[in-house]
């Protein structure tokens, strides 16, 4: 018998195999509804949290600069056993050179969900050039990855060593792009909606940065639902300024899959 003013619902779940747990209640009591309902730290492609119009909840874009071999043989292949994606900004004109991801490794990964972004075609100082020659750096890398099989991500642009001017903005929008990451420090609370989506912040990951302290960046992005374009270089042992530890980075996206698979 049901209650005046009620109605029956009957839905069938089936559960990933790895799945640890459903939070449904938790997922509608912040979104209101399960059709609104997004896992709040769910790893996430800039092509889908570009068109997310619910930003009552947070997101987390985990991202990765320069297309270094790493990002396909320890970021990918960890991140694909938690059923976690990302996003991959590709130097079309270093693919397939040494310390490098190859075209093939691109692919796959794009296959599998991730989404390969442009970096323009030679990692340029694009502040350093003319209007029109950013247009060329950028488009080119654009038409490279759509030619490839790539279209998913090809028009978000992550500035090279995040410069950018006046100039990068009218590039960007000549040629199509409909997004574009900075280094600005900083979190997004509404990427589609921004006054200037070609101006996005992001998160860095120097290194340095204790694993403690990555963990309290993805807790800020949940307890203030904002949007957080978190991104790496290179994942790797080797002790540079651009490398996160193998070890940390792997217990980083377990604290993501353990958030999410927990409904914040």
């Amino acid at each position: 018998m049901l209650i005046a003013g009620f109605k029956r619902l009957t839905v069938t779940f089936v559960t990933p195999a790895t799945a640890a747990l459903y939070s449904i209640r938790k997922l509608i009591n912040v979104a209101g509804n399960v059709s609104d309902a997004w896992f709040a730290v769910d790893s996430m492609t800039f092509e889908e949290v570009s068109t997310i119009d619910n930003h009552s909840v947070a997101n987390i874009v985990i991202n990765f600069d320069d297309g270094d071999a790493s990002v396909y043989t320890q970021a990918y292949s960890y991140m694909n056993s938690l059923g976690l994606k990302g996003t991959s900004w590709v130097i079309g004109g270093f693919v397939g050179q040494a310390g490098n991801i190859t075209l093939a490794q691109a692919q796959e990964m794009y296959a599998g969900g991730w989404d390969m972004g442009n970096h323009t075609w030679g990692h340029s100082h694009l502040s350093s050039l003319s209007e029109a020659d950013q247009e060329t750096a950028i488009l080119t890398n654009s038409l490279y990855l759509e030619n490839n099989g790539m279209p998913r991500g090809a028009r978000y642009l992550a500035y090279p060593f995040g410069e950018y001017n006046a100039d990068s903005l009218i590039a960007c929008a000549n040629t199509g792009q409909r997004m574009a990451r900075t280094t600005n420090d900083g979190y997004e609370t509404s990427c589609f909606k921004i006054a200037n989506r070609y101006i996005l912040n992001g998160k860095p990951t120097p290194y340095g940065m204790t694993l403690e302290t990555a963990k309290a960046e993805i807790d800020y992005i949940i307890s203030n639902k904002v949007t957080g374009l978190v991104y790496f270089h290179k994942i790797t042992d080797t002790p540079e300024i651009l490398n996160w530890p193998i070890a940390d980075f792997q217990a980083l996206m377990d604290y993501v899959a353990l958030k999410r698979m927990q409904g914040y």
